[in-house]
Order: C-alpha cells, then sequence, then structure tokens
C-alpha cells in the first residue's frame, strides 16, 4: 500500500475467461498500476490538484518517494511542455524500486498518438552497474511502451488471432521516444530493476493523452476510437 489513504476498499471479482494466459514482465502489477495511476491522476484533475501535489500528500511518509517525486518533475520540466505537446505521469514502488515516469506526447486530430519523450527516475537502493541498470529501465520502458500502444490479443473461437509480428506490430525504431533514465544512488539495500520500468508507462501515456484530449483510457492499447 504505497499511498496513505486511510479509508480503503478493494473488491475483486474473478473471471474464467477459457482461455490460457501466463506471466509477462511486472506479472499484474502493469495492470493494478494502470488502475490505479490513471484512477489517481482523475481525481487529482476532479478536485483541482497538480498531479505531481497529490501524490506528494499521500506519501509525505515516504522520504525516498518524495525524493524522486522532486527530481522527476524537475529534470521533466513538468508543465513547461512544448506547445502542441502534453505530460502524464505516475508512480510506483515495485520490487522496493521507487520510480517516476513522466512521458510527453501529442495528439493529431485523427487520434494517433506519438509519444516523444519518457523521463524516468528510479531509486533502486545501490547501484553495482548504473549503465545495465539504465539499460535495464529502458528496455522495460519500450516493452510496455509496445503494450501501451500496439499489444492487442483477440480472442475469437477459443483461438487467439494473432499468430505472428505482421498482425501483432511491436515498437519500430523510428517509433521510439527520446528516454531520459536517472538513477538516485543511496545505501539502501538493492532493489529489482529488470521489470520495474514496464508498470508506470501506459498510465503516464493514458494521462497525457487525458491532458490532450480531455478523454480517459480505461483499456490499453489506446485506440483512435476512444480518444476522437
Amino acid at each position: 500500500k504505497a499511498y496513505a489513504i486511510p479509508n480503503l476498499k478493494v473488491d475483486f471479482v474473478p473471471s474464467d475467461i477459457h482461455a490460457p494466459t501466463g506471466a509477462w514482465r511486472s506479472i499484474g502489477t502493469s495492470h493494478n498500476t494502470f488502475a490505479l495511476e490513471c484512477g489517481l491522476d482523475e481525481v487529482a484533475h476532479t478536485g483541482g490538484h497538480d498531479p505531481f501535489d497529490l501524490r506528494r500528500k499521500l506519501l509525505t511518509h515516504n522520504p525516498r518517494a518524495l525524493a524522486i517525486f522532486d527530481q522527476a518533475e524537475k529534470l521533466s520540466e513538468w508543465g513547461k511542455a512544448p506547445e502542441g505537446r502534453f505530460q502524464g505521469m505516475s508512480y510506483t514502488d515495485y520490487l522496493e524500486t521507487y520510480q517516476v515516469q513522466v512521458a510527453e506526447v501529442s495528439v493529431n486530430k485523427r487520434g494517433k498518438v506519438t509519444v516523444h519523450k519518457i523521463t524516468c527516475v528510479a531509486d533502486c537502493g545501490q547501484v553495482f552497474n548504473p549503465h545495465i541498470a539504465r539499460q535495464q529501465l529502458e528496455g522495460a520502458i519500450l516493452y510496455g511502451l509496445t503494450a501501451t500502444l500496439k499489444g492487442e490479443i483477440n480472442v475469437q473461437n477459443g483461438q487467439v488471432v494473432q499468430s505472428n509480428f505482421d498482425d501483432y506490430p511491436m515498437l519500430k525504431l523510428k517509433e521510439t521516444p527520446e528516454i531520459n533514465v536517472h538513477l538516485l544512488e543511496n545505501n539502501e539495500a538493492p532493489g529489482g530493476i529488470g521489470e520495474a520500468g514496464t508498470p508506470l508507462i501506459g498510465p503516464a501515456v493514458a494521462n497525457a493523452v487525458f491532458a490532450a484530449t480531455g478523454h480517459r483510457i480505461r483499456k490499453l492499447p489506446i485506440h483512435r476510437k476512444d480518444i476522437i
């Protein structure tokens, strides 16, 4: 329970989808983080709060989280996006790695989402090889970004429709945004890094799309029909 929310109720309803599924990078944390961070962003905007400020109020008990918030807000130039671009953010402390991601996107009149820049600030405790740690976060971000923009799986008559990369496209090099990863090192125990970057990119992009269009994204991947 990352946020200090005193009144919390969670209902869980199991559903048999009659199709085998497997774990993916970050397991169920991506699904839960998407729901939580998009929902909290909606609460912030509805209440007239800055998304960073609302989360700070709910994390006063966690100095490590507050430290990455300050750095992420500064390094992403939060609130200063170029004309035609919009920002969204998300937070998690998955695998004992405290992390904020800020996405900067644009949306054209046809509803096409372009992700221009991702700023990631992470505190994973002691870092033995900063170069590899940054690479792990960059790879996890790109994996999650493919799921956010393209990763659709359909099941018809009990069978998955997609069969290869011609109908399950991956993010291409020309679509890859600028990614800036910043590590805040300290003497805390090392946290996980291989999967930690994946859960935040979906809600960060979805929240940026809301800032651009006023439309809330309720599921992934993001479709043009959900925007226009």
